[in-house]
């Protein structure tokens, strides 16, 4: 038995739900409001018979390690480690990824930790550091705030920190390597010496750099940050989330910053839903992390160019993803951090009024169009046609493309004709592309092809008796979404014919850990869905989605013959036309 399989044995995940969620029973499973976002009416399903959870109104889900995944904000190897310290599993090295580069990040994290505590400590209680107390003072900071961000001071002394760390045992190499110290005319020396410094955390409070803002102004540079290590890296890492992440969960909405001192201030106000990049401009894997906790982003970022470009990048970035986004004015105000002080009343009147991310960039084409100018129009048009495009939402873009009609004096026909020729600009990364969401039963998707694939899947692994038609149409149709693939290969496999003696079950070790998890969770869905149905009226819904797949097949094959009438006529091929008409007609009947 594996590791995985035994922890899985030995904690139950009613048990381990029930510490964090209310649940109440519901036939077989259990069900209660989701921890996960704000809802009235119970989604959320924990299943004791298949140890999965899931929620229909988020759509995530999965099993003990998912859960506390997202209950704790962590990795999955993180919450193997957790999981396997309840259950009393020791790992084996196979889990580490090696003793040698676990222990050597151990080691990092340690110095780190040390150096975080050792520049609060002489922030907080020497004489040596009024320079900094006096600045943090003068930008509105209060002794709670520097506790809880726990914001210290490097005195500008050349090797203090160096023979700090000598004494408690570590190497200089280790120093260097954890980024607290810098090579300079062949000497390692402190690095953030004559700063106030910001320690950067990760979702569970280790410290993993440190961002530093020097007090001289003169000084080259002003703001000076760990550079990426063996644990850190800086496009991986959102400042403050680790202090915000609990109220995230709780307000369903995250406020992104670009400062450091923007999320203290936002903190101290009360705004402690706040978070900020670490010196980059916003990532996607940022933005995936951020989306562990919330699907409602509100972008709160300096209120100049540069602030409004890294604004429309993150809103190209979330909007393929089905994200909500608002945009939260500043007003005259140049950055959250002086409006807060200013007027923190009024930044949370803007908070609650912010606007969605289309009808902020609508708003502010009305102020730019010229409509004596086909140049403005074609500009304005353009521009909103590449936002439109990124939504996943149908309905929305019909409501937006409508709007932009009205707005440029274009008939709505001829903006889906070009909406229709734009390249995609979904910027999606493999793990978003396979997310367990794409599985969820939405009778808005009934005519997706790609939706089409996972129900059948479902439907075959909850009544076996249907698995031989879907087989066929399969391997006859094609499937319809490449995810299910390997997956639906081994089902086959072990299929063979079977029928009375098929279940999930039997799929045993064919499958991953991840495809026997995305497997169980996709039969729990279906139970919710279908589990009042006949077996005769669940055969039903087989035939049905069958011919549906079969229409797909069929409208896909059209226009792949279509395109290539198209091009046979261009290059003069009356034979190749002849044959390709003859084939499209047969298509048809």
């Amino acid at each position: 038995m594996s590791e995985i399989e035994e922890i899985k044995k030995k904690i139950d995940i009613v048990d381990l739900v029930s510490r964090h969620v209310n649940l109440k029973k519901a036939g077989r499973n259990y069900k209660a409001t989701c921890p996960f976002h704000n809802e009235k009416t119970p989604s959320f399903i924990v299943s004791p018979e298949k140890q999965i959870w899931h929620c229909f109104g988020c759509h995530k889900g999965g099993d003990i390690f998912s859960f506390w995944q997202e209950i704790e904000g962590v990795e999955f190897y993180d919450a193997l480690k957790s999981l396997a310290d309840k259950a009393g599993v020791e790992l084996k090295n196979s889990f580490k990824g090696g003793d040698t580069k676990a222990s050597y990040k151990k080691v990092l994290y340690k110095i780190n930790s040390l150096v975080a505590a050792f520049y609060h400590k002489i922030l907080t209680t020497h004489e040596k550091a009024k320079s900094a107390t006096d600045y943090l003072e003068e930008r509105g900071l209060k002794s709670t705030a520097i506790e809880d961000f726990n914001i210290g001071f490097a005195p500008d002394k050349v090797d203090l920190l160096k023979q700090f760390l000598i004494k408690r045992g570590f190497k200089e190499r280790a120093m260097l390597d954890a980024g607290v110290l810098m090579e300079k005319r062949g000497q390692l020396i402190d690095k953030f010496r004559g700063r106030v410094v910001f320690p950067i955390c990760d979702v569970r409070g280790q410290v993993l750099g440190l961002m530093a803002r020097a007090l001289d102004e003169k000084a080259v540079p002003k703001y000076l940050n760990t550079p990426d290590t063996l644990i850190y890296r800086k496009g991986e890492t959102v400042f403050g989330l680790n202090l915000a992440r609990r109220v995230i969960v709780e307000k369903d909405a995250v406020i992104v910053v670009e400062g450091n001192m923007d999320v203290v201030t936002a903190h101290q106000a009360g705004f402690k839903n706040t978070v900020a990049t670490t010196g980059t401009a916003f990532t996607s894997d940022q933005l995936n992390l951020v989306k562990r906790f919330t699907s409602n982003l509100y972008l709160a970022f300096d209120n100049d160019e540069a602030g409004k470009t890294a604004t429309r990048r993150v809103v190209e970035m979330a909007l393929p993803l089905g994200l909500n986004i608002k945009i939260i004015s500043l007003g005259k105000y140049k950055d959250p951090d002086e409006m807060i002080k200013a007027d923190p009343r009024g930044f949370g009147a803007e908070f609650e009024k912010a606007v969605s991310a289309l009808d902020f960039y609508f708003s502010l084409a009305e102020t730019e169009l010229d409509t004596k100018s086909a140049t403005s129009q074609k500009n304005v048009t353009n521009g909103l046609l590449d936002l439109i495009n990124l939504l996943v939402n149908s309905v929305e873009q019909d409501h937006y493309l409508n709007r932009l009609s009205s707005l440029v004096g274009v008939p709505v026909d001829i903006l889906y004709e070009t909406l229709d020729g734009l390249k995609k600009k979904i910027r999606l990364n493999p793990q978003v592309m396979s997310s367990i969401p794409k599985i969820e039963i939405s009778e808005a998707k009934k005519l997706s092809k790609e939706w089409l694939t996972p129900r059948l899947i479902g439907l075959g692994l909850f009544r076996p008796k249907n698995m031989p038609i879907i087989i066929e149409a399969f391997d006859n149709l094609g499937m319809a979404d490449n995810q299910f693939e390997s997956v639906f290969l081994k089902i086959k496999k072990c299929y063979n014919g079977d029928v009375l003696n098929f279940s999930l079950a039997t799929l045993g070790t064919s499958l991953s850990h991840g495809e026997h998890s995305l497997l169980k969770r996709l039969v729990l869905i279906i139970e919710e869905k279908y589990g009042q149905l006949s077996d005769e009226e669940i055969a039903r819904e087989v035939l049905f989605y069958v011919d549906l797949l079969k229409r797909h097949h069929h409208k896909s094959g059209k226009i792949k013959l279509l395109r290539e009438i198209e091009s046979a006529e261009t290059v003069g091929n009356l034979d190749k036309v002849k044959e390709l008409t003859n084939r499209l007609v047969k298509l048809r009947d």
